[in-house]
């Protein structure tokens, strides 16, 4: 029998969880703000938008996330150096894991705007960050931490992930699955065509309720790409 891979969390630990220098720190001190956080108190929750990337300048954070099975599981602990984020932190979309000050903690928190300056003025340690938080995404849709699976291995939605009452949204707020990924789907491209039309009205619903304004960017030489 074909062995089964590693987990990416395994075997690219190191990339996905790297510590900055001190040197470093201060060299991106100048796009965020610092910010204090209480023992107990949230940096990130599942479903909620995220406020950019974190850089833990002093105190412990636990970050964990929910499993087909709707339990709570660690993912990693950061300490001073480390930084909390995933791609999602470039667009401010929901966040698929909670965060947590696990004593005082002292964080610098870089808005996804000034993330997207900071990746283009830092080439070098911008590379470092962007690896970590594409790695990062990767290993999360590896757990199916985009929300609870059936027995076959699709993505439950709408009332089948008993707290969406989209049709569309898995258990995470303001995630949505469509076409063969989705259980019960019908497996074939109009079905999803039509499913992504569904989602994309869904999703402006969804944008609307909770006050949060689509991110436009563009790059240079290329046609404006707006995120949603």
């Amino acid at each position: 029998m074909p062995s089964v891979p590693a987990p990416i969390i395994d075997t690219r630990r190191d990339q996905m969880f790297p510590t900055l220098e001190p040197s470093e720190i201060e060299r991106v001190r100048r796009f965020g703000k610092q910010r204090w956080f209480v023992p107990g108190e949230p940096l990130a929750k599942v479903g909620e938008r995220g406020v950019g990337l974190s850089i833990i300048l002093s105190g412990q954070v636990e970050v964990t996330r929910y499993d087909s099975a709707r339990r709570s599981t660690p993912i990693v602990t950061h300490g001073p150096g480390a930084f909390l984020g995933e791609l999602a932190q470039l667009a401010g979309r929901p966040t698929l894991v909670d965060a947590t000050a696990r004593g005082p903690v002292e964080a610098l928190i870089i808005p996804p705007d000034q993330l997207r300056a900071l990746l283009i003025a830092e080439a070098e340690l911008g590379e470092r960050i962007m690896r970590a938080l594409i790695l990062r995404r990767v290993g999360l849709l590896e757990t199916g931490a985009g929300g609870p699976l059936d027995s076959k291995g699709f993505v439950l939605t709408g009332a089948s992930t008993d707290g969406s009452s989209r049709l569309l949204e898995t258990s995470v707020r303001g995630v949505f699955a469509i076409g063969d990924v989705r259980s019960g789907s019908t497996k074939r491209v109009a079905a999803a065509v039509g499913e992504g039309a569904q989602a994309v009205a869904a999703l402006h619903a969804f944008l609307a309720e909770n006050a949060i304004q689509p991110v436009r960017f563009a790059q240079r030489g290329a046609s404006d790409i707006r995120v949603l």
